[in-house]
């Protein structure tokens, strides 16, 4: 106890010496949010998860939330904070295409693919270079799997943004109904489903990667994905 009072005591010397202020209270006034909590969750406590930043930036700031963190396991939710960036984004280049072998296991597409074939050699039947017939068949195929890959990863996205909004409404609801099973069941049993998600992404990453070793529990899936962009 005497080490927390030491502690707090601390950060507000930080806090009055540096002109700084918790960018989350200012944002969320009347929210009442937690930050850590036991498997129950009888106990709730905020503890030092907070950002605070010069109060000159404040006002340059978007949004600080308290959100799950669905790449790691934790009983700690992250604390997210949102800058304007103005005219600082640049607008976002095609990258290099390369085919992901999962969609050979895919049924849908492998039946899609297979019943378009004949369409792409017919618009070329009149073509009496080979080669080039060949390149142009191929290049249906490219294309028919880039829009294909496009939508099956937009939708995959939507269930996982559906997932995440609705873990942090569960959040919400436990923190103001802590006794309540129902809520509290429904929490673990979403969490879990994200989770699998983001194991599967993991996974994919690893793969891409072709990384040698990857250890379960405190894994940093992010890693793995600033990995490949790094070297694609």
């Amino acid at each position: 106890m005497l080490k927390t009072i030491i502690v707090i005591k601390e950060v507000q010397h930080l806090v009055n010496l540096y002109n700084l202020t918790d960018i989350g209270r200012d944002h969320n006034p009347n929210d009442n949010r937690f930050t850590w909590r036991n498997k129950s969750p009888k106990m709730q406590c905020r503890l030092q998860d907070f950002f605070l930043i010069s109060k000159e930036l404040s006002s340059d700031t978007h949004a600080c939330n308290i959100i799950n963190a669905p790449e790691i396991e934790t009983d700690h939710p992250a604390v997210t904070l949102h800058l304007k960036t103005g005219d600082l984004l640049q607008p976002k280049a095609p990258g290099f295409w390369k085919f992901n072998s999962s969609l050979l296991d895919d049924e849908d597409f492998t039946f899609a693919i297979r019943e378009s074939q004949p369409d792409f050699k017919d618009k070329y039947a009149d073509l009496d270079d080979l080669g080039l017939k060949m390149d142009l068949i191929k290049m249906e195929i490219r294309g028919f799997t880039m829009k294909y890959s496009k939508i099956k990863a937009k939708n995959k996205r939507k269930k996982e943004a559906a997932l995440q909004n609705k873990v942090n409404e569960l959040m919400q609801k436990c923190e103001q109904n802590p006794s309540d099973k129902r809520i509290l069941n429904e929490l673990y049993a979403t969490k879990l489903r994200l989770q699998t998600i983001m194991r599967q992404k993991t996974k994919r990453a690893i793969l891409r990667r072709k990384a040698r070793s990857h250890e379960f529990g405190e894994r940093n899936s992010r890693y793995f994905f600033n990995l490949e962009k790094r070297n694609h």
